[in-house]
């Protein structure tokens, strides 16, 4: 964000309307007015938003790092319903409701109630993070080095974890996200998650947990499992999946993959696994059906004739350079790309070799059950 953006959303969040509300936890104060009431780890303040007067701003000092003035403040926007009219608009509405991610959504009928119900256990599950001996005060890197040296010193799976930092290692604007650094054995490559901070728990892989130890064991589990997993060439096997490889030829291939085969066509699977449905492929065989007939016909009637084959006019009035030596009796082009002219010559590896393929049949996809000749 330059500067005069910067400025921009200073300026913006700086504005609000008054609001007529009695509680000691409330202050018509600005985001930036609000630190002075923020000096204590735990402290909380409510405030108007900038948005209007149809919600409020919670700002909770969570924590406070070495040799800075200011904690570290999480803020999060309360939405009002049920509220009344006119001038009555300005007070507090019937209805309190704080959203916290995809996972939290409590409603409130007061603000006692929130800070019973939200901070106080918000600051208890944050502490507990903090707290806790496997928390490491740093960036990533820190983290992940903490957790090599835990497991070279033990001989043991480490897991560590700490507060989840921009690239540059400075807190990020919204904390409560914390970085999972787990190794599983000496020397192994150190593994990354994260996990965040709720008033009901710890919310971790689309789950919430109730305490950081089952945090880390599901952690561990988790990284078990994929390391057990098998890998997608394996998945594609046991599943029927054709073979991925990149297309040698695109007259013959509109697909970068292999062609379920004809043992594998009777999982639909196996056509998904290549980019195919089985009506595409249907279509597909069609197509090459056709063309593989037309290039076929094509090598017929530029191969010279027997009788011709010793003649290198008759090879150049087939569009073909003149074959180098033995190549006549084999009945095939020397031209790149070219196929034996059919019958016997198909055979030999040299034959395919002549048109620069490794073998029989070429490296390009080939459609189950077509023969490069068109025929079936």
């Amino acid at each position: 964000m330059g500067f005069a953006q910067a400025s921009k959303a200073r300026a913006a969040a700086d504005k609000f309307q008054r609001r007529q509300i009695d509680h000691p936890n409330f202050h018509n104060v600005t985001q930036g007015d609000a630190l002075a009431h923020l000096s204590q780890v735990g402290d909380s303040i409510f405030r108007p938003s900038p948005k209007g007067t149809d919600r409020l701003c919670l700002s909770i000092a969570v924590a406070k790092h070495q040799g800075e003035d200011h904690p570290v403040v999480m803020t999060f926007e309360i939405l009002e319903k049920k509220k009344a009219e006119g001038a009555a608009a300005l007070s507090l509405g019937a209805e309190l409701i704080i959203t916290h991610g995809r996972h939290y959504h409590e409603v409130f009928e007061d603000l006692d109630e929130i800070l019973a119900s939200f901070v106080t256990p918000y600051m208890r599950n944050f502490n507990a993070a903090v707290g806790h001996r496997k928390f490491v005060a740093g960036n990533a890197a820190t983290i992940r080095e903490a957790a090599n040296q835990q497991a070279g010193e033990t001989g043991r799976a480490a897991i560590c974890w700490g507060h989840k930092t921009e690239h540059d290692g400075q807190p990020r604007a919204l904390p409560g996200f914390f970085e999972l650094c787990c190794v599983l054995s000496p020397n192994k490559k150190p593994a990354m998650d994260c996990f965040q901070v709720t008033p009901l728990g710890f919310w971790y892989s689309q789950e919430m947990r109730t305490s950081l130890d089952n945090v880390s064991d599901a952690f561990k589990r988790n990284l078990k499992e994929r390391m057990r997993a098998p890998s997608r060439s394996q998945q594609n096997a046991r599943l029927g999946y054709g073979v991925p490889q990149a297309a040698a030829d695109a007259q013959y291939a509109t697909q970068s993959a292999y062609a379920p085969t004809a043992e594998q066509q009777a999982h639909p699977q196996a056509y998904a696994a290549a980019g195919w449905t089985q009506e595409s492929y249907a279509a597909y065989v069609a197509q090459q059906r056709t063309a593989a007939a037309a290039y076929g016909m094509q090598v017929q009637a530029a191969a010279p004739a027997a009788a011709t084959n010793g003649s290198a006019a008759g090879w150049a009035a087939g569009g073909w350079a003149a074959p180098s030596s033995g190549h006549a009796a084999a009945g095939y082009g020397s031209q790149p790309g070219s196929y034996p002219a059919g019958g016997a010559s198909r055979v030999p590896a040299a034959a395919w070799a002549a048109g620069r393929h490794a073998s029989n049949p070429p490296s390009a996809p080939q459609p189950a059950g077509l023969r490069w000749d068109g025929t079936a």
